[in-house]
């Protein structure tokens, strides 16, 4: 629990920037304010992430776009049968 929304906010701020240098910039992130007494996410929070990863429109990846083709060398199972 944060004592005050500015503290909140600057968290949430550094956490973001943070995420975009190690991750992906621009990545799209959701704060979920906790668990409630029954055990569950709040319905509204949900909703919403339901909701925008339901209309995302999935970027295909660069790399698989400039290499159409993968030339292997050799294949080896090292799973256990």
């Amino acid at each position: 629990k944060f004592a005050d929304n500015k503290k909140l906010r600057r968290t949430k701020k550094q956490m973001k920037a943070r995420f975009w240098t190690e991750v992906h910039d621009g990545a799209k992130l959701f704060y979920l304010s906790g668990l409630e007494k029954t055990g569950r996410y709040p319905k509204t929070e949900v909703h919403n992430l339901a909701r925008f990863i339901s209309v995302a429109k999935f970027r295909p990846l660069i790399w698989r776009n400039h290499h159409p083709y993968v030339l292997t060398d050799r294949f080896e199972e090292v799973t256990d049968p």
